[in-house]
């Protein structure tokens, strides 16, 4: 048995956070004990673990925010400890409190800690009086703030009292939109902390976010192990961090460990933690918060400082002394994180469930990758869309960043949506080479956004099905139940069909001299060329029209050829060759103009309309809850509610009917998603 940690550990998480404290527990020589879903029975986290207990219902209230059910389940199987990971209960005090009245050990500070720095107006109070600078705001309930708009810093921001992590914070502009946006805010806040309680601060037009990791003993023993980046940003959270900072020098590296120590050491901290700051184009800084946990980003503090964090808060949370001295610790060489998501950049970053059919992550020589899946795995609607961080470490940021660029290009995710391609251009900006960015950068490079855009209408179709053509001409694997001898080569006669957007193509291709150059028609009208095709592994390339081209495919007991290029994943089906084909008419599968569908699976938080109600152009119909966001449902035209078929609180599936509207007096009534932020 171990005499000095914990001989089992119970990890109230899920996901990569999970992976990543059990690979440090096995190694430590602890048991470990995972909760999981009837959906994540065959998951690598699963697999991990030494046993598991399993959860009956699937929505965060049964799950990992149900912490009776936690604690129960670490009794019932043995556990001494449990470690909270991010996220979910990892800040919430009454849940630590059970956790050491219930006689196990809490991985993390106490309980009164993790109070005073998670109701965020208490810890701006306590920064203040501490001596850190802090920006202006003000707390209350929503009809105190609504009393002071007039007298209020704008731009201001709106968080959440009790969380952070830019769950329910929101930007207001001007006091007319406060009012919309407190209701949003302060039920966002409800939903996810279980604390309504919200607060407003000045909103810093281009500041920087920078993090200072601490490490502290119940000895009364502080270090802290420098400082991250982490000003890119997109719905007020991190998509790429680094450590150290591009733009800190030592006075300013001085100033903020300064503060966040001299913080730390006023409320007596123990465990890792994470002081938060805003820093102005002055070099002014402010506190912003404090994260009393493991923080998503803190493999880049792992990678510069060679000290493992989830081991640390182990044997912290055990009552051992920190051996590690200030002065022993030096910066060595740059580190760069980016996270991948399961969301589509092209739509405001609106998350994006469903099935990834195909997977390959980066050479662990090139790069480090935290994540929960190596294969085929089905992303929930239930739970946040983060699918894994990769990690690089070289001797300077030029030389990060490169092999960051290269282990994005190893990476292929075939299936859902999601933000690779996304990271891959940011990477490629010129501000972000230089390091001259802000929390602002995403949303004021317009550039990077366009950069994501796929050619459209024909054009597109043109490339896809010219890549679709190439992987159709070279796939010529041996196997009975491939698709090459289902459709049989005899019968080849340089002719097929295919399915792509529910429309046939046909496809016609003459002999050429090479096989990977050919001459090819859609539907035969008009001739282009190929060359250069090249089919190998899952990967395929081609060029025409004097632009090269490069797509990731997949084919599948689905009998489908999944491609996929520049973040998105197309869907081909192929017909059969040879014969005399011809285009058939377009199936009619899109939406009915006299209903509502829902563009992902979720959950109705709200629903603003009741049958025989008018509704004008924009007007909110439900809001939608996925993944931890708000999606709000508008309508694009006029028009009169017929019936409402769901309720609030009703679980959805992508698709689904959600509202029907009076055919006649609309003309078109194509129904768009606009996000609000939830995550």
């Amino acid at each position: 048995m171990n005499k000095i940690f914990p001989n089992k550990l119970f990890i109230a998480n899920r996901g990569e956070i999970a992976l990543r404290i059990l690979t440090t527990a096995h190694r430590m020589g602890i048991q470990t004990v995972v909760p999981i879903t009837r959906e994540e029975q065959e998951g690598d986290v699963a697999r991990a673990a030494h046993q598991t207990a399993l959860f009956e219902g699937h929505l965060l209230s049964d799950t990992y925010l149900n912490a009776d059910r936690l604690i129960s389940m670490a009794l019932k199987y043995g556990a001494e400890a449990i470690h909270p990971g991010y996220g979910f209960l990892s800040e919430n005090a009454d849940f630590a409190q059970k956790v050491k009245d219930a006689g196990l050990i809490w991985i993390g500070p106490s309980p009164e800690t993790i109070a005073m720095m998670g109701h965020k107006e208490e810890a701006r109070r306590l920064a203040r009086t501490s001596g850190v600078p802090i920006t202006p705001g003000a707390s209350g309930t929503m009809e105190s703030l609504l009393e002071q708009k007039d007298q209020l810093p704008y731009p201001l921001l709106i968080k959440a009292a009790a969380g952070g992590g830019g769950k329910g914070m929101k930007m207001v502009s001007s006091p007319d939109q406060l009012k919309a946006h407190l209701e949003v805010a302060t039920r966002e806040a409800y939903s996810y902390f279980g604390d309504a309680t919200v607060y407003v601060e000045q909103y810093l037009e281009s500041p920087r976010h920078i993090e200072v990791q601490v490490l502290g003993d119940q000895h009364n023993h502080l270090i802290h192990l420098f400082e991250r980046e982490c000003s890119i940003q997109r719905r007020f959270q991190k998509i790429i961090e680094e450590a150290p900072s591009p733009a800190v020098n030592e006075t300013l590296r001085e100033k903020l460990t300064r503060d966040a120590l001299r913080l730390c050491r006023q409320i007596g901290y123990h465990s890792a933690g994470t002081v938060e700051f805003l820093v102005d184009r002055n070099g002014q800084h402010y506190f912003l918060e404090m994260n009393t946990r493991i923080q998503v980003e803190h493999p880049v503090t792992e990678a510069i400082t060679g000290i493992d964090l989830v081991e640390q808060q182990i044997r912290l949370a055990s009552g051992l002394p920190l051996t590690i001295k200030q002065e022993d610790l030096t910066i060595n060489g740059h580190a760069l994180e980016t996270r991948l998501y399961a969301e589509d950049p092209r739509s405001d970053f609106r998350p994006a469930p469903g099935p990834i059919s195909y997977v390959t992550w980066p050479n662990p020589h090139q790069a480090r990758t935290d994540t929960f899946f190596g294969g085929p795995t089905e992303i929930l609607p239930h739970f946040d869309p983060l699918l894994a961080k990769i990690i690089t470490h070289r001797p300077n940021r030029a030389l990060a960043i490169d092999a960051m660029q290269k282990a994005l290009a190893q990476t292929v995710l075939i299936g859902t949506t999601t933000n690779l391609s996304f990271l891959q251009k940011v990477l490629k900006e010129k501000e972000f080479l230089s390091g001259q960015t802000d929390t602002h950068f995403i949303d004021n490079q317009m550039d990077v956004h366009n950069q994501t855009k796929q050619a459209h209408g024909a054009e597109k179709t043109e490339i896809l099905l010219a890549a679709y053509t190439v992987w159709f001409r070279l796939f010529r694997h041996p196997n009975p139940g491939n698709l090459w001898n289902q459709l049989g080569h005899k019968r080849w006669c340089g002719k097929t069909l295919v399915w792509f957007n529910q429309k046939p193509y046909v496809i016609q291709t003459e002999r050429a001299y090479s096989s990977k150059s050919l001459t090819w028609s859609i539907n035969q009208e008009g001739k282009s060329g190929i060359s250069d095709a090249n089919l190998k592994d899952h990967r395929l390339s081609f060029s025409m029209n004097e632009c090269n081209y490069e797509f990731a495919w997949h084919y599948g007991e689905s009998k489908e050829l999944l491609l996929y290029g520049d973040g998105l994943t197309h869907s081909f089906r192929p017909g059969f060759a040879g014969g005399d084909l011809s285009p058939k008419e377009e199936l009619n599968t899109a939406t009915s103009p006299n209903h509502l569908e829902a563009p992902i699976p979720g959950r109705i938080v709200k629903i603003n309309v009741s049958a025989g109600e008018k509704v004008e152009k924009g007007a909110p119909i439900l809001i939608l809850e996925a993944m931890k966001m708000e999606n709000l449902l508008t309508s694009q035209t006029r028009g009169i509610v017929k019936e409402v078929l769901v309720a609030s609180g009703q679980q959805v599936k992508s698709g689904q009917k959600l509202v029907l509207f009076e055919k006649e007096p609309l003309k078109t009534n194509e129904i768009a998603a606009q996000i609000i932020i939830k995550n």
